[in-house]
């Protein structure tokens, strides 16, 4: 058997995105996000949102940075879905012919605070955001492994510094035909597994 195309081997196992209903913190593609930011060099030099582009920063330092000026924060952090853009890498797996990573990566403008959940002796719960995990621009990735006969073998899930494999026979992974099924974690951007969904 042979791999089919590059465009139809990533559109065939394009994993399914499950937001929370009531997710505040969504994807962007880079380039709406970079067009809001501004950029600060090392030097002190600011150049504001629309002033600057990767061919002005190309004597950059690895202490410059992305500004998110304070008075678009609210609206940056809300992403902006109709632009958000899978970004695809297609990696070898080790020296093999037969099988292949698809990394899917998403850009996220902004990570926002983890909800913390307790549940008291009385039954009653409360629910706390907690000042976690809080950071601009943020990338989140699902790799999925598949072999030349166009079947995934397995899917990675990210998770902020870490993440998890699952394979289809291991109970954890949720699949729609060859597409893995993601759930995203709330305001963190975390990817998560059928199983760990029911979890939360």
């Amino acid at each position: 058997m042979a791999w089919p195309t590059l465009a139809e081997l990533v559109s065939n196992f394009a994993p399914i995105l499950h937001l929370d209903k009531d997710e505040v913190n969504l994807p962007s593609s880079t380039d709406w996000y970079i067009g809001q930011v501004g950029y600060q060099a090392a030097g002190g030099i600011y150049s504001g949102p629309g002033q600057w582009n990767w061919g002005t920063a190309e004597q950059s330092s690895p202490d410059d940075y992305l500004v998110a000026p304070q008075a678009i924060w609210a609206s940056l952090m809300k992403g902006y879905i109709p632009t958000a853009t899978s970004y695809v890498h297609v990696l070898p797996v080790d020296d093999r012919t037969d099988m292949v990573d698809l990394q899917y990566w998403l850009f996220y403008p902004y990570n926002g605070q983890e909800t913390f959940e307790v549940t008291g002796w009385t039954g009653s719960t409360g629910q706390a955001l907690m000042p976690l995990s809080i950071h601009w621009g943020d990338w989140e990735c699902v790799t999925v492994r598949v072999n030349i006969d166009q079947q995934v073998l397995g899917v990675f899930f990210s998770q902020h510094s870490g993440g998890q494999w699952c394979s289809p026979n291991d109970g954890f992974l949720s699949l729609s035909g060859t597409h893995p099924n993601v759930y995203v974690a709330e305001r963190v951007a975390c990817q998560l597994s059928g199983r760990e969904q029911q979890h939360l």
